[in-house]
């Protein structure tokens, strides 16, 4: 600001900028002629009431750490004689907008690349930018901008082998900041291998060999990756060759892809290979029939035949099975239950069973038990005996259990169902992995059984060393207790001694009171014929 004399008028005021994005700014004058004691000048920030903040004989005023905001100054040149004080008139300055920015942070650019495409990003910093200019420099040339957006990223892509940097500065109205430091990224590219090559089904064969295409541009090693149905993506294999061999997999279905990478990075992954592997059991061979028995006549005489027409009859029904096999069930009767909850307990006879605990092909129908069973080909394409380890299987009356959740087979916590699925929920509980302390179902009736029991109770089998000492571990988790869907229940007893594992008792009908009101009890005869199984390959 400036005046021509100092009692009348200075002449039009000036100041650095119009937009600043600074924090601080100099305000200044030309110097009056004539006589005058001092400048008065005179600060008006947005729509407040202007006030005095500097008097003086200087030629400006410096202001600092200013918040954003609308800024005017006046000016006027003063003279005093004795008590009498006069002064030009005020002259306004052009009006000053701040808007601070500072410059962006956190430039990331990656160190190397090796496809030719990346990402470039930063932080704002303090204030409003409203555009960021990327500049790149390719080679140490010149810098050229890529980009004036108000985005915070940049894709780059198309890249060749050569070294970029960039650098990122913030705008607004007022100016731009100063340019980040730079950063720079080295580009070796390393091709897309061609496309793996290899069977795409194999059937009772677990051995294969994928290749792939050697990859152009700069290339150390290649990377395999596989994924079965369902899992993630895994790296088996790192190293300079472009094929690769398989044995032992288990059957499924298995996706491959490859890329290659050099010491900045990788390249793009090849089109995914599937590999199905597939099993098929022979069927077993029919068993040899019996020979004829021939005349009848010759066994059973007449006189019997007729004794036949005199008896009772036995409530038993007779029946073929899908397997061929006759078979015979006749049910023990029972008295009535609380709400008809009755065990369903029956003899059965089939021609194909060995011999058992109630005598040459004879067993004891209505019981139930989960145990441990060994993988098979078909199931695990592997045959292993029971190794009382994470390697057996649970089975549920015959029927292989599948895992559904938990982190392994065996796990506590684990839930499975059944292979030919029932819609029942099977829970190991307690014990250690491999080792539940018993299992739970869940069915779709709302009833709950469990099988076997914490601590040692007589619903598990224990296996036996040779002197017939227990062992602690649990060849069979036998039913335990069954609960209808509001808890009304039958009770399995059991005895486990040199004998064998075998019920002996069955209680039910408790109603409100917490004893039985009916049961079924077993008692059993010894017998001169050994019965004798195998368990873990052992007799």
């Amino acid at each position: 600001l400036s005046s021509t004399y100092v009692v009348t008028s200075p002449t039009s005021s000036t100041t650095s900028v119009i937009h600043s994005i600074r924090k601080s700014h100099k305000i200044d004058w030309a110097a009056a002629t004539g006589s005058f004691d001092a400048y008065q000048l005179y600060q008006k920030i947005n729509d407040t009431n202007w006030t005095q903040v500097y008097e003086g004989l200087g030629l400006s005023a410096t202001f600092t750490d200013l918040a954003d905001g609308h800024y005017q100054y006046w000016v006027r040149a003063c003279n005093t004689e004795g008590s009498n004080t006069s002064c030009s008139a005020y002259q306004a300055s052009d009006r000053l907008t701040l808007s601070y920015i500072d410059t962006p942070t956190d430039l990331t650019v990656p160190s190397g690349d090796a496809d030719g495409a990346y990402t470039i990003s930063w932080q704002p910093g303090q204030g409003t930018a409203t555009s960021y200019t990327l500049q790149e420099q390719l080679n140490g040339g010149a810098w050229t901008t890529v980009q004036d957006t108000v985005d915070t990223t940049y894709i780059a892509s198309g890249k060749t082998n050569n070294q970029y940097s960039y650098q990122v500065r913030g705008c607004n109205l007022g100016g731009c900041t100063d340019y980040t430091t730079a950063q720079t990224v080295n580009v070796q590219i390393a091709g897309q291998p061609g496309p793996i090559t290899g069977p795409d089904n194999l059937q009772e064969v677990d051995d294969f060999t994928l290749v792939w295409g050697t990859a152009s541009g700069t290339v150390t090693r290649y990377e395999l990756e596989e994924q079965p149905d369902g899992g993630n993506w895994s790296q088996i294999y790192s190293g300079t060759a472009t094929t690769q061999s398989f044995t032992d997999h288990n059957f499924g279905t298995y996706h491959y892809r490859a890329r290659a990478c050099n010491d900045v990075g990788c390249g793009s992954y090849t089109a995914d290979k599937s590999v199905s592997i597939t099993f098929t059991v022979p069927p077993q061979e029919p068993p040899t029939p019996f020979d004829a028995i021939g005349n009848l006549s010759s066994l059973v005489s007449q006189a019997e035949v007729d004794a036949t027409d005199t008896v009772g009859s036995v409530g038993g029904s007779f029946r073929v099975d899908e397997s061929g096999a006759a078979t015979y069930s006749v049910p023990i009767a029972t008295v009535k239950g609380t709400a008809g909850v009755v065990p369903q307990i029956s003899l059965n006879y089939s021609s194909q069973a060995g011999n058992g605990l109630m005598g040459k092909g004879w067993s004891i129908g209505g019981l139930s038990a989960v145990t441990r069973c060994r993988q098979t080909l078909s199931q695990d394409k592997s045959a292993k005996a029971i190794t009382w380890s994470a390697n057996d299987r649970f089975c549920l009356d015959g029927q292989r259990l599948l895992k559904v959740t938990g982190a392994s087979y065996g796990a506590v916590g684990a839930t499975y169902k059944s292979e030919i699925d029932s819609f029942a929920k099977v829970t190991s509980v307690g014990g250690s992995a491999d080792h539940p302390d018993y299992f739970t179902v869940e069915r779709k009736d709302g009833s709950v059984s469990t099988y076997g029991g914490s601590g040692n109770v007589d619903a598990e089998q224990e296996a036996r060393n040779a002197d017939d000492s227990v062992t602690t571990k649990t060849l069979t988790w036998a039913l335990d207790i069954f609960e209808d869907s509001v808890g009304n229940k039958i009770d399995f007893d059991y005895a486990d001694n040199t004998d064998g594992h075998r019920i002996s008792k069955v209680q039910y009908a408790y109603g409100v009171g917490g004893s039985a009101g009916a049961y079924l009890e077993f008692l059993y005869e010894a017998r001169d014929d050994d019965i004798s199984g195998y368990v873990a390959g052992y007799e």
